[in-house]
């Protein structure tokens, strides 16, 4: 999926571009959790996927200072999926690299 993303990058169409690389974070995110618990997490926000991740492998700190740090980034990247659904919301290139 995140190299979809790459592709629908190079050619311009980034709504898809920001929506594939939220659905890549996101799933690989779920996809750790899942294997680490045998459980799914239910929701769809990457900050609360780190931070049940963190907590699964004790390093809540490093997770929330990362968190911190690139909180604007990953708002809109988690953005991409509410819009993708609900919004008329166009990307630019800037946001999406």
């Amino acid at each position: 999926m995140l190299n979809a993303s790459e592709k629908h990058l190079i050619s311009g169409d980034y709504d898809l571009a920001a929506f594939l690389a939220e659905q890549a974070s996101q799933l690989f995110l779920k996809y750790k959790v899942f294997t680490l618990t045998g459980e799914v997490p239910r929701t769809h926000y990457i900050r609360d996927l780190l931070q049940i991740l963190a907590k699964i492998l004790k390093i809540e700190n490093k997770i929330s200072d990362y968190v911190r740090e690139n909180r604007s980034l990953l708002i809109r990247l988690e953005e991409a999926y509410v819009a993708s659904r609900y919004l008329l919301r166009r990307y630019e290139r800037e946001e999406t690299e």
